[in-house]
């Protein structure tokens, strides 16, 4: 934003932040004079109020002067109290280190100048100001009769302060947004230095008319300069004598709340032109990291096709035959990378060549000295060797049961598990085996007991357990 734009905008955007100021300088004023009316014959405690609430009461007037021009703009919402409190009390507490560091700059400007080398030369030069101002001199014109110099030293002093205040006014209105309900979070030194020159520019503006507003008022009112007010305030309060001053006064401060007005103006605009400008920023060199690191992959897209890879590898469900349906879970090819006891173990393949072709199981076992060695190293010699030889009793036991003609009617008094071979490849037409629900209990022959080998590590209740207490 080019400067005259920068002017053009805080002036304009000045008398819309007047106008909302208004009622908030009107109930400031009202609480002010109430409390120094109340207080008036308690000096010290009017003292000491004004030392407390002077500085955070400007900072609160100058907080809502700028988030007046961000509302305006509808670049914030409405403030919180809890925040604007807070952000009051800190900009305060920062105005009241500037305001410090301003004195003792102004009294080292003076000291350098003048040189009282004593207590009773600084004294010397109080008791002249006063003879200056009881001569009709002002304070400069006073200062300038003794040493020029030190109005140049004090000159420097204010330009020095005015620099720094003006280098933390965006860093403040930065503080001002934030104070809004869900208002943005920045560092404490947000924008600082930034829009240095429109802002010092705005802020001469703005001390220029607080000095020489007064002197053209004052001379369009009483067509004097300057103007003895005790002198023409009538002793009543409310005679037409006193007009001209309420006037006077009226007009002074309205002047003041606009030259407040407008600098915080310029400082929304100048908070909106720099974050702006950082977010821009920040977008060109976000734009600019990820054209260096070269196309980007969809995070969602890999995951599906790490989900489709996934299923792909999994094994496939080989339904055996009809009788089977009642089972919930489909028989799984084993795969025998899954256990390392069967570690090496060719897989089981399934051929499917049409899908109305009977399914042909191909298994390949272990040699018994191989599966054996396995059964010893993962349960021991003596405990893998007895589950070895129960194993192969049971299998023995389990190949000797001949397997009814598929279609016969026996098929539904059959151990389902008795139709899956030991060995060999056996091919199972699954358009010719009906649809029924076998019930394992009563598939069962009341005369078959429980094998000896799983008698042995169930105990007696083993035909209860797997056969039912019925069938038994």
């Amino acid at each position: 934003m080019s400067l005259t734009r920068f002017l053009a905008s805080s002036l304009s955007l000045s008398f819309p932040v007047l106008l909302r100021m208004l009622p908030i300088f009107i109930m400031t004023g009202v609480i002010l004079f109430g409390a120094v009316y109340a207080l008036l014959d308690y000096p010290g405690y009017l003292f000491f109020a004004a030392a407390i609430a002077f500085f955070p009461l400007l900072a609160f007037l100058f907080i809502c002067s700028i988030r007046a021009g961000l509302v305006h703009r509808r670049q914030s919402r409405g403030p919180e109290l809890a925040k604007l409190v807070r952000k009051s009390l800190l900009v305060g507490a920062i105005q009241a280190g500037l305001g410090i560091f301003y004195a003792v700059l102004s009294l080292g400007a003076i000291a350098l100048t003048l040189r009282p080398q004593s207590l009773g030369a600084w004294r010397d030069l109080q008791t002249t100001f006063e003879a200056g101002k009881d001569a009709g001199q002002s304070e400069l014109e006073t200062l300038m009769s003794l040493n020029p110099a030190a109005v140049y030293a004090l000159l420097a002093a204010f330009l020095i302060y005015l620099a720094i205040y003006v280098a933390l006014s965006v860093p403040i209105a930065a503080h001002s947004a934030s104070a809004a309900v869900n208002g943005p979070r920045h560092e404490f030194f947000f924008g600082l230095g930034r829009k240095f020159v429109p802002l010092t520019i705005v802020g001469l503006i703005s001390v220029a008319v607080s000095y020489i507003g007064p002197v053209v008022l004052a001379a369009a009112v009483f067509q004097s300069v300057p103007v003895d007010f005790t002198a023409m305030m009538a002793d009543e309060l409310w005679s037409s004598a006193n007009i001209p001053v309420a006037i006077y006064l009226g007009g002074y401060g309205l002047l003041t709340a606009w030259t407040s007005s407008f600098y915080g103006a310029a400082c929304a605009v100048a908070y909106i032109n720099v974050r702006d400008h950082l977010e821009k920023e920040h977008q060109i060199a976000m734009g600019s990291i990820l054209a260096n690191t070269g196309p980007q992959t969809d995070l969602a897209e890999m995951m599906r096709e790490r989900t489709a890879r996934l299923r792909a590898a999994a094994p496939k469900a080989v339904p055996l035959s009809g009788a089977f349906d009642d089972i919930d879970e489909p028989v799984m090819a084993a795969s025998p990378a899954d256990d390392d006891l069967f570690e090496g173990v060719a897989p089981i393949s399934v051929v499917e060549a049409d899908p109305h072709a009977p399914l042909v199981l191909e298994p390949e076992p272990l040699s018994d000295e191989q599966l054996e060695e396995r059964f010893q190293s993962r349960f021991g010699n003596e405990t893998g060797s007895a589950l070895r030889t129960d194993l192969s009793s049971a299998l023995r036991e389990a190949a000797a049961i001949e397997a009814p003609p598929v279609g016969s009617e026996e098929l539904d008094t059959v151990d389902p598990a008795s139709l899956i071979p030991a060995a060999g490849a056996v091919a199972l037409e699954p358009e010719q085996v009906p649809p029924v629900e076998p019930d394992l209990h009563e598939a069962v022959p009341e005369s078959d007991d429980a094998p000896e080998w799983l008698r042995k590590y169930m105990g007696n209740d083993a035909d209860k357990t797997i056969f039912g207490e019925d069938n038994k």
